[in-house]
């Protein structure tokens, strides 16, 4: 299998696959299949997966990895925002989100989502018109500082998105390495790590639209689950938990609890730190 850690594999399995006979599980946010081989492990052949992800480089990785579970698995080259067909057809009795982006992602597949590797500014999941470059290149300096601000919670965003526009009048803003560039040049030197995060994660939620994604696919997973069904979604910032807690804290119909990995596991896979798997059951 293809090596990628995933994170509270066990944690993850235990609530999805317990007291889980049979029925569909959709993993909507399949990567190399780490979660979905937890899943398929723990449950027997009346329990069958939906794999979706919206990059087809990581379905092909997934359909490798996954192989020797056959005809117990569907896999979807689609956003998970489009999830409600797959529960008029089956009888979802599960769904799983790990947010966010994967180690693959960054170390294999090159798009552009990490200042720490010199790479074209890319940054899409999936086949999509709206690219990083496109952002740094072609927004105004308003709609940059938005994105910075709302997205990244970057108190310098006026600062960066000024210098943006300075630089893309010499020339275009073409790679990661140019860009952290420019934010470095923004921000005082004890906050430029920070700041560089924060960026890449604004421009990265923009291009791929992942708020939106979430808020749409969860909903209707909320809305469509019978009493027993459960959603797992393992978030790793503030902004996926605001969403999380809002269409679920006004509910009288769902039991929500939440787990931190341990410092073992945070040790052992530093994608961890920020991780947080929020367990939602309906009643």
């Amino acid at each position: 299998m293809l090596e990628h850690v995933p994170v509270l594999p066990d944690e993850s399995a235990e609530f999805i696959c317990s007291d889980l006979v049979e029925g569909t599980i959709i993993d909507c946010t399949c990567g190399a299949g780490g979660h979905s081989k937890a899943f398929l492990d723990r449950t027997e052949d009346n329990v069958t997966l939906i794999c979706i992800d919206r990059d087809k480089d990581a379905i092909e990785i997934a359909k490798k990895n996954l192989s020797e579970y056959k005809n117990r698995v569907e896999f979807m080259n689609i956003k998970f925002s489009k999830i409600e067909e797959i529960f008029r057809e089956r009888v979802v009795k599960r769904v799983f989100f790990d947010l966010g982006i994967s180690s693959m992602q960054i170390d294999i597949f090159e798009k552009g989502f990490t200042y720490k590797k010199d790479q074209k500014l890319d940054m899409r999941m999936g086949g999509s018109d709206m690219t990083a470059y496109r952002i740094i290149n072609e927004y105004s300096f308003k709609k940059l500082a938005e994105i910075f601000r709302t997205f990244g919670q970057e108190r310098f965003s006026n600062r960066i998105a000024e210098r943006i526009i300075e630089e893309r009048n010499i020339k275009p803003v073409e790679t990661t390495g140019e860009l952290a560039l420019i934010i470095r040049k923004s921000v005082p030197r004890n906050l430029q790590l920070k700041t560089l995060s924060r960026i890449f994660q604004s421009l990265r939620i923009a291009v791929n639209e992942e708020l939106s994604e979430l808020e749409k696919a969860l909903s209707v997973s909320l809305n469509s689950l019978e009493r027993g069904g459960k959603i797992g979604v393992i978030t790793y910032h503030s902004l996926e938990r605001n969403i999380v807690r809002r269409l679920t804290i006004t509910r009288d119909d769902v039991k929500v609890k939440k787990k931190n990995p341990g410092k073992k596991e945070i040790k052992n896979n530093r994608r961890a730190r920020s991780a947080k798997l929020y367990k939602i059951e309906k009643l």
